[in-house]
């Protein structure tokens, strides 16, 4: 039991620190995938040592809004900033057995995520720099998804 608490602490302490998105991919139930990021995602997903989170994903092309004022877009530039952009924030802890991190929502750009837990299952690679997480199928436009995110270690 201790040798499984040890391995426990030294994959919690892999995850803590501050990570810089590499690559957001999102596959569909045919095989064919997309990339609402772009190619040249941008993102930061930060570990603390206390079990807090908090994750940012956007596009590196948004556009700005005509106005220098956020709550006075057009429709379509509020439409396109609230498709591009994906941030929440909340808790974590780590399921060893399924090679699994779980985000507890406690607040999120998307209402809906808040209060709910989000399984990602991870992977380490490049002597513990390179994060890989993926997402259990989810639905996005009426399309079943899944989603690979590759993060870089930054701190």
């Amino acid at each position: 039991m201790a040798i499984d608490n040890f391995e426990e602490e030294i994959v919690l302490d892999k995850f803590i620190g501050s990570w810089m998105l590499v690559m957001a991919e999102f596959s569909k139930q045919d095989g064919s995938s997309l990339r609402p990021l772009g190619d040249s995602p941008s993102g930061l997903l930060v570990y603390g040592e206390e079990g807090w989170m908090s994750a940012q994903l956007h596009s590196s092309e948004r556009k700005k809004f005509l106005k220098n004022d956020q709550l006075a877009g057009t429709d379509a530039e509020m439409k396109a900033a609230f498709s591009s952009y994906a941030a929440y924030y909340g808790t974590y802890d780590v399921d060893m057995e399924r090679k699994m991190v779980r985000h507890q929502v406690l607040g999120s750009l998307f209402p809906n995520q808040a209060d709910s837990t989000l399984d990602r299952f991870f992977q380490f690679s490049d002597n513990d720099r390179i994060l890989t997480l993926r997402t259990s199928p989810f639905r996005v436009d009426g399309e079943e998804l899944t989603g690979t995110l590759v993060w870089e270690k930054i701190g």
